[in-house]
């Protein structure tokens, strides 16, 4: 399975020394998923200062940055997170209110979108973006804090998007252990976004090789 370790963090400091830790064994080229959080889509509030961002690409320009935007109003962020070099962005259905707008500020920077859907959402409402967006990521836990329980209703979901959309790229966030990432695979999930799983173990390299293997 492709795994995108991902990182929860309210400052600077914090993030990037988590970056530090998977440059240690991520392959150049890899993605690092970073979430951003407002404190109003989700009640926790994370790190989301765009010129750190700047340096922490300049840091460590062998990765890819992917940012999940747990924001109200995603039309005002995506923009400036793009042209600070981000590779791919992660908006919620759930806020979007001008996907077009959005597609647009992503593709004049480069950068890919995935449309994400949270735990109430139906994956049917979904479909209806089928052919604007290539790639969808299904939450499997309420968006905002880390280290949460894989909610197994996303499995239909799952089912669902790749029955309905068989070209969909299809990442599932939140809640992936050994176990939870075998179900989203044999559900149909391409990739996985995991954090608690590889940084709460005392070898995060030998957890990501456990979860890439499967």
């Amino acid at each position: 399975m492709q795994v995108i370790p991902a990182i929860n963090e309210i400052s600077f400091s914090a993030v990037r020394e988590k970056v530090r830790i998977l440059a240690q064994f991520l392959e150049a080229g890899s993605f690092i998923h970073i979430d951003v959080v407002d404190g109003v889509f989700a009640p926790n509030v994370t790190w989301d200062d765009i010129e750190e961002f700047k340096e922490l690409r300049r840091e460590f320009p062998n990765f890819k940055f992917e940012i999940h935007l747990m924001v109200q109003n995603p039309e005002s962020a995506v923009a400036a997170w793009c042209m600070a070099g981000v590779s791919r962005v992660v908006v919620h259905l759930e806020t979007m209110t001008d996907p077009a707008l959005i597609r647009k500020q992503a593709e004049q920077s480069g950068s890919e979108v995935v449309l994400a859907i949270t735990v109430p959402t139906e994956a049917e409402s979904l479909v209806a973006h089928a052919g604007d967006f290539k790639m969808f990521q299904i939450l499997g836990v309420f968006p905002g804090m880390a280290g949460q329980k894989f909610k197994h209703e996303a499995l239909a979901k799952i089912t669902y998007l790749r029955k309905k959309v068989p070209h969909a790229i299809i990442e599932v966030d939140g809640g992936m252990d050994e176990e939870t990432v075998k179900l989203v695979k044999n559900a149909g999930a391409d990739l996985v976004v995991v954090s608690s799983y590889i940084f709460s173990s005392e070898h995060p390299e030998q957890a990501y090789k456990v979860l890439t293997e499967i």
